[in-house]
């Protein structure tokens, strides 16, 4: 700085730079990469020796200022190119071609140009015209690896944003030796203060982290991304009283994400600066938030510091683990929440809330915590000039389990999927018709230019209703393209996630076995070995502390105990030579700085170990069947009851089941023939009896401690009672089992069942269905939400159960049931049979019932209050004082010989007048009421006069 005047520093090769002993050639660079290259078989990085960018160049104290802007530009891409060669080195072919005579080109364009080093430069490092340059070489240098001209154009499109990283990277490590760059210009990286740098530095980690390659694809998130919808529920004003609660009536609405989002930051309401985003597994979550970062970031909207709940402890204090995770990824330098900094336009995006979540109970306590704490900072800190903003993410079960704490409009955003049918549109209010869109064909043309396919929309083949649900979502849709482009899955059956999945692994596999690939030291393991080592992972991660990270020491324990011994070796050799890039490179990612037996893996997504799972605890019911059926052909081979109990234990007893891998597992039994089923059908009863009955035996697992012998026999029996009831919706069997007492079944459902807190139901309530209960007393009984189709309760014992809560019931037998003051309140009753069932003071509101039968029952003042009846046949049902007159809406039921009292004269006008309509027929049994119920008439009113009828 000259007079107030500031100096610029052209920027260019020094004549006498080949001359000086520290050389800043480009020579040492395409080397480097050649090794890199070179180590493809093997993925060996680690053997390239010394650090990279000190091989490429020495950065001394007396490079004058022109030379060391070299040096940095020169380091700072070698750093970006070599970090984008390692992970694009799978697209390589296996003869390589020499790489030194590319140098020359690098000089050369070097040589030619002049660059103005100055503020400016600092402020847009991305925008250099050197970079297009540089990437064209880049191209051609990955073309002469044996990639191809369209992978090597992808790959190197990504070299800017990786640059940018990388230079600020540079800088903040080598900040006293770039001092002398610092004394000639006004302000590096936006400005002379450290805390400005380190804000560059992190948006440039935001943007370099969305220019990853996804799985192991040359291109980025960034490249295939599509902007989401999502959806906030408003609720009405015009609720009753009785409707508030479990369930009130909603309306859906439909927005942009990105742009609700952003309107919400710029209203800056410090009472409203927290929202949550909701979504199911596979729906974009993360890639939304990461996306959404990289973007405010790079407009000067927010400053968003992006945390992933797995790397955090959720029971500390929020802002000290805050400031800890942002000074363990070593960016800003300081922490951003030091209320002496007064950072404005702060935005803290929790990604994850399911991490913290999935381990049952106390778990589900910690995030419930965690989002109070959470509340708690933000109230505490919006009360100053400088407010924060918070934005949580999480699958839509653990949203809907704390929706209590999200109260505010607007607040939660569930994500909708890529495709909405126009049949399921009714239920939204989409008032910028973004649903008549289907994202889906975005989606494939920017995958076909990027693969080379060149699909102008999503193929005929797959726009079918079967696999809507599956296309829909956004990984499952790229799952699903990998398939297609692979060939070898059979798109005219019945699709589902789990054959995808299945197809994927063979694919990787395959891998092992293609020379031009970097899976070869997993060639000489078999497919059916392969798949097995990967369930145990699978298996791993779920009784791991989050079940979606596990590490090399719990998948070798979990080998031996599964008698996979033999594999261990060639797992071992594979992780320390970095096959784990599959775990191989396509479901899993380092997690952390541990090596060896401590190294730990982590699904890059949960649904991936959610599906092995899956897989391992169909393969346990295999051998325990296996087992079973030995046995009974020798006394003195196979599994006993105890033994298969404990063979299952050890498989499901660790973890508790959750509503994913149940879908996945029945998905698994479904995919089994169906004699098969039918024989594990037959064991899985008997041994869920003996479990209803006398509990797992855990004395045997080698659990000790009481509370872990309790957990254990939790989790195992409804794993038990979940595996049943996927064989049972497989085969369509009922399962009968012989109970010693009539509350069997109900003392197992208190045992295993936790107490409710809101709606939100254990997935052992989607395995009631299929159940013969005949004779069991289950008075009082909470079944909020539980699929009971198919269920006989025959002869049961219900008195005051809850039935209610939206469920769907089909073909359930109430036959001769005891079912006084019962709730059967919204939900979907279709061919369910209540003959000769007593129903006094029961409740159907809101209900619909399709072809029920309720022959002979007696629905003494059952309420009826906008129920819908199709079909229904009420012949010799005892009626009086229910409110059918009330009921929403009916049509073709059978009243013939029901029995309704002379004083019963509501019911009497309605039937008339419905009968009139068509609605209904067959001729009432009306009857002169007996006299020890005359007390429980109707209030009675004179003929032709008219009762008032109170709604709700």
């Amino acid at each position: 700085m000259v007079n107030g005047a500031k100096k610029d520093v052209s920027i260019s090769k020094p004549k006498s730079i080949w001359q000086r002993k520290v050389k800043l050639d480009f020579k040492p660079l395409f080397v480097a990469l050649g090794k890199a290259a070179a180590h493809t078989a093997t993925l060996k990085f680690d053997e390239l020796g010394v650090d990279a960018a000190e091989a490429v160049t020495s950065l001394g104290l007396d490079v004058p200022p022109n030379e060391l802007a070299f040096v940095l530009l020169q380091r700072s891409l070698f750093d970006a190119m070599l970090t984008l060669t390692r992970e694009s080195a799978s697209h390589f072919g296996q003869e390589l071609a020499p790489f030194q005579s590319l140098s020359t080109e690098i000089e050369g364009a070097l040589s030619s140009l002049e660059l103005k080093f100055d503020g400016d430069f600092f402020k847009r490092p991305g925008k250099l015209k050197l970079l297009g340059e540089i990437e064209t070489i880049y191209s051609q240098w990955l073309c002469d690896c044996g990639m191809s001209p369209l992978n090597s154009l992808v790959v190197a499109g990504r070299l800017r944003s990786y640059f940018v990283f990388s230079i600020a990277s540079e800088w903040r490590r080598n900040a006293s030796k770039y001092s002398a760059l610092i004394e000639m210009t006004a302000s590096p990286f936006a400005g002379a203060e450290e805390y400005e740098r380190g804000w560059q530095t992190y948006f440039a980690c935001l943007n370099r982290r969305i220019n990853e390659n996804v799985f192991d694809e040359p291109f980025s998130l960034a490249q295939i991304y599509v902007p989401l919808n999502a959806y906030y529920v408003e609720k009405s004003k015009e609720n009753s009283k009785l409707e508030r609660g479990f369930s009130s009536k909603t309306t859906q609405v439909v927005v942009k994400l990105e742009d609700e989002l952003r309107n919400w930051l710029k209203s800056s309401a410090k009472g409203d600066a927290l929202r949550v985003i909701s979504g199911g597994p596979g729906s974009g979550k993360s890639s939304f938030t990461k996306v959404l970062c990289a973007t405010l970031a790079n407009a000067g909207h927010a400053k968003p510091i992006y945390i992933p709940l797995h790397l955090i402890d959720p029971t500390r204090e929020v802002a000290a683990e805050v400031e800890k995770f942002v000074r363990d990824e070593g960016l800003l330098g300081f922490n951003p929440l030091d209320p002496e900094r007064k950072e404005e336009n702060l935005l803290l995006v929790f990604d994850g809330l399911d991490e913290l979540a999935s381990q049952g109970k106390v778990a589900a306590q910690v995030t419930r915590d965690f989002v109070q704490a959470v509340e708690r900072m933000v109230e505490r800190r919006n009360l100053g000039q400088q407010p924060i903003y918070v934005l949580l993410s999480g699958r839509e079960l653990v949203v809907q389990e704390n929706e209590t704490e999200f109260r505010r409009p607007r607040q939660v955003l569930s994500l909708l999927p890529y495709f909405t049918p126009p049949d399921e549109r009714a239920a939204f209010e989409d008032r910028g018709k973004l649903l008549e869109k289907d994202l889906r064909d975005d989606w494939w043309v920017s995958y076909g230019r990027l693969s080379g396919s060149n699909y102008a929309k999503m193929p005929d083949q797959l726009d079918v209703d079967e696999i809507n649900e599956i296309t829909a979502q956004p990984l499952l849709n790229y799952l699903v393209a990998l398939s297609y482009n692979r060939g070898k899955l059979n798109f005219d059956k019945q699709l589902n996630l789990n054959s995808v999945y299945a197809d994927l692994v063979a694919a990787v596999h395959e891998r092992g076995y293609e020379k031009t690939r970097t899976y070869r030291p997993i060639s000489h393991i078999g497919p059916k070995d392969f798949v097995r080592v990967l369930e145990e992972i699978g298996l791993a991660a779920w009784h791991g502390s989050d079940g979606r990270s596990t590490s090399v020491r719990d998948i070798m324990t979990h080998c031996r105990q599964g008698g996979l011994e033999a594999l261990l070796a060639t797992f071992t050799e594979g992780a320390q030579a970095g096959v784990t890039k599959l775990l191989a490179a396509f479901f899993f990612r380092r997690n952390g700085e541990g090596a060896g037996e401590d190294a730990a893996f982590v699904f890059t997504h949960k649904s991936f170990g959610e599906y092995l799972t899956s897989a391992r605890l169909t393969r346990g019911i295999e051998r325990i069947v296996l087992e079973r059926q030995r046995k009974r052909g020798s006394p003195d081979d196979g599994f006993d009851v105890s033994d298969a109990l404990v063979h299952w234990g050890r498989l499901a007893g660790p973890a508790p089941m959750t509503e994913y891998v149940q879908v996945f597992f029945e998905r698994e039994v479904g995919q089994r023939s169906k004699q098969e089923v039918e024989k594990w059908h037959y064991e899985l009863t008997e041994l869920s009896c003996a479990v209803i009955e006398k509990h797992m035996p855990v004395e045997k697992m080698g659990v000790a401690a009481y509370a872990s012998s309790f957990r254990n026999d939790v989790n195992a029996s409804t794993a038990l009672l979940i595996a049943l009831n996927a064989c049972s919706k497989a085969c369509g069997l009922r399962a009968t089992m012989k109970f010693t007492g009539e509350t069997s079944f109900g003392s197992f459902l208190r045992r295993v069942c936790p107490q409710r807190l809101g709606p939100a139901n254990p997935p052992v309530f989607n395995a009631l269905s299929y159940l013969d209960l005949t004779d069991q007393c289950l008075d009082m009984v909470d079944l909020y939400g539980a699929d009971l189709s198919f269920t006989v309760w025959r002869n049961a014992k219900v008195s005051f159960g809850n039935f209610g809560g939206r469920a769907a019931c089909l073909n359930a037998d109430f036959t001769h049931a005891q079912l006084d003051w019962c709730r059967f309140q919204s939900m979907s009753l279709t061919s369910v049979v209540f003959d000769n069932a007593r129903l006094t003071e029961a409740i159907f509101q809101h209900t619909t019932l399709v072809s029920a039968v309720f022959t002979e029952a007696r629905l003494d003042r059952t309420d009826f209050t906008g129920a819908k009846l199709e079909k229904c046949d009420f012949s010799k049902a005892t009626l009086s004082g229910a409110t059918l007159a009330r009921c929403g809406e009916v049509r073709e039921c059978n009243f013939n010989q029901a029995v309704v009292y002379e004083d019963d004269f509501e019911i009497i006008s309605w039937f008339e007048n419905q009968r009139g309509l068509g609605n209904v027929f067959g001729t009432l049994n009306v009857m002169e009421r007996p006299k020890f119920l005359l007390d429980r008439s109707p209030k009675r009113q004179a003929p032709g006069k008219k009762r008032l009828v109170e709604s709700g």
